[in-house]
């Protein structure tokens, strides 16, 4: 300490040590993903149709069809833009998939949001507005509406979504 009054020269390596720990603590937290949510519900497609106005099979078929419909539908932006807005949600910036898996009327959709209250509301507002958003992506009044059933609603979401998410938790 004698040849150094200040004891910062012989220390430089503890400065140093200490400033590349603090910048790569900030250069790892802006290099790591945003966390999405992920929630997921599952809507049954229905005409209100009676068996006896058209055969079950028939009404199956088409039933299926409307389904694959609406998942296409469901992802554009008008219908994500219907749910936002039916939610009461803002930011998140919500991204939807749907499908219409195997022979049934069912829809699957899914939305992920850097909030889980945003995924869950939306995810869950798709019941009251899938219907309206396809009458209006058709352009005409629909001769019949469709019925669309929840059948799971959308939980809230715990946990990010993927194998990053998991493990940062």
């Amino acid at each position: 300490m004698a040849d150094h009054p200040h004891g910062l020269p012989s220390r430089w390596w503890i400065v140093a040590l200490a400033v590349l720990v603090v910048v790569a603590g900030v250069a790892a937290a802006a290099l790591l993903p945003t966390r999405h949510y992920r929630a997921t519900t599952r809507l049954l497609i229905s005409s209100p149709w009676s068996v006896s106005t058209i055969h079950e099979v028939s009404r199956r078929q088409l039933d299926h069809q409307r389904a694959e419909a609406c998942a296409q539908i469901a992802t554009t932006g008008p219908a994500v833009q219907a749910a936002v807005d039916a939610a009461g949600v803002s930011g998140g910036n919500p991204q939807v998939t749907a499908t219409a898996p195997g022979n049934d009327p069912f829809v699957v959709l899914s939305v992920t949001s850097t909030s889980p209250e945003a995924a869950q509301a939306v995810a869950n507002a798709y019941a009251g507005t899938l219907n309206t958003a396809l009458t209006a992506l058709e352009q005409a009044p629909s001769a019949v509406s469709l019925s669309v059933t929840v059948l799971e609603p959308a939980r809230l979401p715990t946990q990010p979504d993927g194998w990053l998410g998991r493990v940062l938790g």
